[in-house]
């Protein structure tokens, strides 16, 4: 799957576009096994247990409540100085998530193929996004809290079953009236226009995979920019690699 009119079938383009874009979150339920496969294999444990093993020689690490009190730790922010925040040792970062602390990896887009070319098809539309991944490892894992995010956000569940809360405020605006909860599940893609309000809660551990892009500069109906943005391509570096061969050294 490398195009936005995939990931979001069996809706339309004009439909989207013209009924929702910027206006009004949906959920898309997976009726299709080949769709549900793809989203499932789009990012693993695999992919999060070989990310966190190589803490802490890695960027974008980010720990949810760490010390119980809602706040967060940014690992590039450490190393940076810019938080004055423990550097953690890997154990301490293991001990973490075995006490049930929800990691999140910013700007992940190019840990795989699938991620650069779903972000690759939906950027023909959209400005130059990224790929932030939320690994929970219990229910009840703790979240970020209700907000609003500055840009268009699709949310695919990947693994585990995740509640959302959506309000009916945008920003400006306080959460306060919950506008429709949703059960979600391996498959299952969510909607959600810039500055909607929204909760993310984990019933079991779960990955979420959430694909967020600005809109391009003066983007409008009448007025509507198509073509993708300057994303260096993903390349497969085992290429070369004949690993079906009998040969021996």
């Amino acid at each position: 799957m490398d195009s936005f009119e995939e990931l979001i079938y069996p809706m339309t383009m004009q439909e989207f576009f013209t009924q929702y874009w910027g206006k009004e979150h949906f959920v898309l339920k997976s009726n299709c096994g080949v769709c549900k496969d793809w989203m499932k294999n789009l990012y693993t444990w695999d992919h999060f247990n070989q990310y966190v093993n190589q803490y802490p020689d890695i960027k974008n690490l980010q720990i949810l409540n760490y010390d119980d009190n809602d706040d967060r730790f940014c690992l590039d922010k450490v190393k940076s100085g810019k938080l004055n925040q423990p550097f953690f040792t890997k154990k301490q970062v293991y001990d973490f998530w075995k006490n049930g602390k929800s990691f999140v990896i910013p700007m992940a887009e190019y840990q795989n193929e699938g991620l650069v070319n779903i972000c690759s098809g939906v950027e023909n539309y959209f400005g130059r996004g990224c790929a932030n991944v939320y690994c929970s490892p219990q229910p009840n894992s703790r979240s970020f809290p209700p907000h609003a995010d500055s840009t268009e956000n699709f949310l695919l569940h990947n693994y585990g079953k995740t509640k959302w809360t959506m309000y009916k405020e945008f920003k400006g605006e306080k959460p306060r009236t919950i506008l429709a909860e949703y059960e979600l599940e391996p498959g299952d893609l969510l909607y959600i226009p810039i500055g909607q309000y929204h909760k993310a809660e984990s019933m079991t551990p779960r990955i979420s995979t959430s694909i967020h892009f600005p809109n391009k500069k003066n983007q409008s109906l009448k007025h509507f920019k198509l073509g993708k943005e300057n994303r260096s391509p993903y390349y497969n570096f085992k290429y070369f690699l004949n690993e079906d061969s009998d040969s021996k050294s």
